[in-house]
């Protein structure tokens, strides 16, 4: 979390870039893990979660964010440009 809030003016002077995150899904880390998606909503993320544990957090103000794509064999992800 330090490292995030020590990083506002970084992600803001880089248009807010995608983050990929893990977030362990433990009760022992829900604390934590409710930490983080506040603060990065209050960034103005807007977070997806990939799977069990991973998450993409992406603000509206970047133009490249990740979309999920479905076949009957794979779910995907991949990053596109807005």
């Amino acid at each position: 979390m330090d490292i995030l809030k020590n990083g506002q003016d970084f992600l803001k002077k880089h248009q807010y870039p995608p983050i990929l995150f893990e977030a362990w899904a433990t009760e022992d880390y829900r604390e934590q893990r409710e930490m983080l998606m506040t603060f990065l909503s209050s960034l103005g993320y807007e977070i997806l979660q990939l799977d069990r544990m991973d998450y993409v957090a992406q603000h509206p103000l970047n133009d490249r964010y990740f979309i999920r794509e479905q076949t009957d064999n794979a779910i995907t992800y991949r990053m596109i440009k807005r």
